[in-house]
């Protein structure tokens, strides 16, 4: 029982726990959350607002629920505290309401997000990632952990080329340059690939097709 499991003594707050909607679907939630090593004090403040959660998002079963409708709710949330003189603070009243609402409806497998696109170049950078991962030898989770960086500055590249094809290793320096100025980045990461340039490129002439040309750039990005 949840009073039980957050230990509530006090009438008000066991009552308002306990008459509202998906009892047991919350209870499993806050058991997760406690076997997770999440505080009781914690816990308490994640089951006060999931009621908050289900009485704005209508609920009365567990349902499909997209992330724009929890946003949605959200507002309608920190419009209410703002508006509510016994309210301590409201700054991030909309934050705390989407994440634990999100992490219970994801709990629940409810939780709706919209695909996300692939990014432009995933082709090419599938290809790569195979690439390294058989010829150098990385792990899948060290390619992974690269995706972002290669990402933007695919996202970058593709702002000022249609074509993967124009892709040099001169683009490479330019964006170094680019993050190394809008960024902050340390001067010594901006020319890093300088150092890779020449031994890069005695291996990409030996490399006929042109498609083969953007591993070597691609990897300029991620050892820089």
């Amino acid at each position: 029982m949840l009073r039980t499991l957050l230990r509530m003594k006090e009438p008000f707050y066991i009552a308002r726990q306990e008459q509202a909607p998906l009892l047991r679907e919350r209870e499993l939630f806050l058991e997760h959350l406690l076997r997770q090593g999440t505080s009781l004090a914690a816990a308490r403040s994640v089951s006060w607002q999931l009621v908050n959660v289900i009485r704005l998002l209508r609920l009365t079963a567990l349902r499909d629920v997209w992330i724009d409708e929890i946003e949605r709710a959200a507002h309608r949330w920190a419009r209410q505290q703002r508006a509510n003189p016994l309210a301590h603070s409201y700054k991030t009243s909309a934050t705390y309401f989407v994440y634990v609402a999100k992490k219970w409806l994801s709990f629940a497998g409810v939780l709706r997000q919209p695909a996300i696109p692939r990014m432009r170049f995933a082709n090419e950078f599938d290809d790569f990632a195979k690439w390294v991962m058989e010829e150098r030898g990385l792990s899948a989770f060290s390619v992974q952990s690269h995706r972002r960086k290669i990402s933007l500055f695919l996202k970058w590249f593709s702002e000022r080329h249609r074509s993967f094809a124009a892709l040099r290793l001169r683009d490479v320096d330019d964006f170094l340059i680019f993050k190394g100025r809008v960024v902050g980045v340390a001067s010594q990461h901006v020319v890093t690939p300088a150092r890779y340039v020449p031994s890069l490129l005695r291996r990409a002439t030996r490399v006929v097709q042109a498609g083969y040309r953007g591993r070597y750039h691609f990897a300029q990005v991620v050892y820089a």
